[in-house]
């Protein structure tokens, strides 16, 4: 009514003429057809327009466009809609205003969705959508290995970082695929860590590339990479306008290092013997290397008992 100004018969005919026009001389093209705002809008209207369409398309979309839906109205709604279209795939798009982006696209998993719309992040309008790495992480720990074939896991938090440094910020605390869940204050907790990692780590991280050694340094390595590399990893006092110094510091000299030497040394050396960075008053407990072995093969299928 306030977007297109017409009535859902209007749209139903308008959005059938188009679909068959399209199928008829693209029979090749895979078609989705989404009706905005799935989960304010009546299942009966929702029929109205979906009847007219779900022959010609491919897949049904069901975007929770404003991020009113829970994990129960995620279930209940897939159900009706699979009962009445029974050999039609269907799509998601979960925004997280509620914070149940996460949870509404698992639930959507589980009743056999296997379209997901997901971003790096979870980047989107508002307060965002589903975050393609938790999605990962959670499938992960579900053992839905099958949904995660062909992904390079071990990318994950690489790809967090360089997405964050390219939007100049940090990778948000709450995304589970960071350094953030791997950071521990609490003297207790440390001193467990320590004895035992998995005393306060229960998930495979590394599985995931949370570590020092997959963080990407390079000469394109914008600032915020520089300062998240030497706050949150190693632990130095800095503020913005010293990360922006060192980063151009950096970028000078990082051409020249020799073929024994990383990137990641380069960067130290400069921090340590040229900026004489202090470290955060941490216990030295906290400030443990956080290094996983690499080249260890990914769990698979099989291996699960």
């Amino acid at each position: 009514e306030f977007n297109t100004g017409k009535d859902l018969e209007e749209i139903a005919r308008r959005a059938r003429t188009l679909l068959e026009d399209l199928r008829k001389n693209h029979p090749n093209l895979i078609l989705r057809f989404s009706g905005e705002d799935t989960f304010r809008t009546r299942l009966e209207d929702q029929f109205l327009v979906y009847d007219q369409v779900a022959a010609l398309v491919d897949r049904l979309g069901l975007p929770d466009t404003v991020g009113v839906a829970t994990p129960p109205m995620v279930s209940q709604r897939l159900r009706a809609l699979r009962e009445r279209y029974p050999v039609t795939e269907f799509e998601v798009h979960f925004h997280d205003d509620r914070g149940f982006a996460l949870s509404n696209t698992l639930e959507a998993v589980r009743e056999g969705v296997r379209y997901i719309n997901t971003t790096l992040l979870g980047i989107g309008e508002r307060s965002g959508i589903t975050s393609m790495t938790a999605l990962m992480f959670n499938l992960h720990l579900d053992q839905n290995y099958d949904a995660l074939e062909g992904y390079h896991l071990r990318g994950s938090y690489p790809i967090n970082v360089l997405a964050a440094d390219k939007l100049r910020m940090l990778v948000p605390p709450k995304e589970p695929i960071s350094l953030t869940n791997r950071t521990h204050t609490a003297g207790v907790h440390q001193g467990a860590i320590l004895n035992n990692s998995s005393t306060y780590e229960a998930h495979p991280l590394d599985v995931f590339g949370v570590s020092e050694r997959d963080i990407l340094l390079g000469p394109l390595s914008g600032w915020n990479t520089i300062h998240y590399f030497l706050k949150e990893i190693h632990y130095f006092r800095m503020d913005e306008a010293t990360a922006r110094d060192i980063t151009a510091r950096f970028k000078e000299r990082v051409y020249q290092i020799d073929a024994d030497q990383s990137p990641a040394e380069l960067l130290l050396s400069i921090a340590t013997e040229e900026y004489k960075l202090p470290k955060l008053l941490l216990p030295e407990s906290a400030r443990r290397q956080i290094v996983q072995r690499l080249d260890e093969e990914q769990p698979r299928k099989e291996q699960v008992k």
